[in-house]
């Protein structure tokens, strides 16, 4: 229990900053928030969704950030990171791929392989959650944004 309550209280420590470098970005220095709009937002959201996977899984934010490959432990957080970002927050692969730092077949794949790998129900239990955990942090930010359509 107490595991959990630590867990959490990282995961809330990381949408924290996360949450509050957006709504810096939202501001905009030009004052008119729409800059580079949705695009920008979206991979903002990225990037607070890799702090979130950090956090979480234990693993290095710029490991997880880095284009280089990197152990099968962090690809496979970044590929679950790649998945949550299109079925939770809505954002198309294009973009996911901008804000992961890959292409947009990379998504692809990521996509189909954590879909594919939810058959495990011990797998699927801990992406279940994450995905709870991801909803709940930026639940207000996306209905601001209205990013829960895709694109």
């Amino acid at each position: 229990m107490r595991e959990l309550k630590q867990e959490t209280q990282t995961v809330e420590q990381a949408t924290t900053l996360s949450t509050m470098a957006m709504d810096g970005e939202k501001s905009g220095a030009n004052g008119l928030g729409t800059a580079n709009s949705k695009l920008h937002r979206s991979t903002a959201y990225c990037d607070g969704l890799i702090d979130i996977l950090s956090a979480y899984f234990d693993v290095s934010g710029r490991a997880i950030r880095s284009p280089r490959r990197q152990s099968l432990a962090v690809a496979r957080v970044r590929q679950i990171g790649m998945y949550i970002a299109n079925v939770v927050l809505g954002i198309n692969m294009t973009t996911i791929g901008q804000g992961f730092g890959r292409n947009k077949s990379t998504v692809i794949h990521a996509c189909h392989l954590i879909e594919d790998m939810r058959d495990d129900e011990e797998f699927d239990q801990i992406i279940a959650r994450l995905e709870a955990i991801v909803h709940a942090a930026f639940k207000f930010s996306l209905a601001e944004d209205n990013l829960g359509d895709k694109q």
